[in-house]
């Protein structure tokens, strides 16, 4: 009988005690045999997450910008790793599996000269009122829908969204572990002579990006990720949302862009329906803090969870 397929996660990861015991715990319930964390900042109270299978090391202090950290060291975790399987996400990342299928029956699935396997997005909508359920939001391919769907669904911002999604649509990928000269990168497997990895794209599986957890989160960290460009990409001839937030700011200020934010992000009643009757709703009880403090009960009686 063949040994189960072994995945992991790495993630470079400066954030809270609690959010880092809830992606862990989240990816550690669904099956990670190894989760990997190197910490972007010194986190206190570290030891209170100690798991045979969860790693909490120093990431690498330089160079300065972050995505070149990120990939030295992921590029770390996979030259010493003994899975199958590495994931390279971010800690407000959380897979999100087909109900009845695992991550390791869908890795154990793929050819063996597949050496990538792509994860989608399905991107976080902030919550109207409290409840257990998360619900995110897919680009309209991955529902087989074509990109006029979303002048139905926005007419304000439609023409100019290229896939309605405010966070990345490229998603993350897993690693095949043990090829010679590979390299995680942020969104893609490098290998040696520029070589394209064999690649295919998982539809069991889901990647649910909390890009926000609200409209005083996304304004806060708005400035930052405009510095760093993660807004610019454009295709097609089409405003990049960073034009489109310079265009609604020069022309409706602050209250313009809490609007997109409230009519593209936000999980109303009017536009869960809209998108369920498309194909573009994922909605999950994921149970964060439950299976954190399960997993991590000293965190927990410190108050840390």
């Amino acid at each position: 009988m063949a040994e189960p397929t072994r995945w992991g996660i790495v993630c470079t990861a400066r954030a809270t005690l609690a959010e880092i015991a809830r992606f862990a715990a989240h990816h550690l319930d669904l099956g990670a045999a190894h989760v990997h964390i190197l910490l972007d900042a010194p986190l206190p109270g570290a030891e209170s997450l100690a798991h045979p299978a969860l790693s909490l090391l120093p990431g690498v202090p330089t160079p300065a910008a972050l995505h070149r950290r990120q990939m030295a060291n992921a590029v770390r975790a996979y030259a010493d790793t003994s899975l199958d399987w590495l994931a390279h996400i971010d800690c407000d990342e959380f897979l999100l599996p087909d109900p009845g299928t695992t991550i390791a029956r869908t890795l154990a699935a793929l050819p063996d000269q597949n050496e990538e396997a792509r994860v989608m997005p399905a991107e976080l909508l902030t919550p109207v009122t409290p409840g257990p359920v998360s619900h995110f939001k897919l680009a309209p391919h991955e529902a087989g829908q074509s990109r006029a769907v979303l002048e139905e669904l926005y007419p304000d911002y439609g023409l100019h969204l290229q896939n309605g999604l405010v966070s990345h649509g490229e998603g993350k990928v897993f690693c095949r572990c043990g090829i010679a000269g590979a390299r995680p990168g942020i969104h893609r497997l490098r290998l040696p002579a520029a070589r394209r990895p064999r690649a295919q794209r998982l539809t069991a599986l889901r990647l649910g990006h909390a890009h926000a957890t609200g409209w005083e989160d996304f304004r806060t960290r708005l400035p930052a990720r405009r510095a760093a460009g993660s807004y610019s990409a454009a295709r097609d001839g089409r405003l990049s949302l960073q034009e489109l937030f310079d265009v609604i700011l020069q022309t409706e200020g602050e209250p313009g862009l809490r609007r997109f934010y409230e009519t593209t992000c936000t999980a109303t009643p009017a536009h869960l329906a809209a998108l369920a009757s498309r194909g573009m709703l994922v909605s999950r009880d994921l149970q964060l803090d439950a299976k954190a403090r399960k997993l991590f009960p000293d965190a927990a009686r410190q108050g840390g969870i």
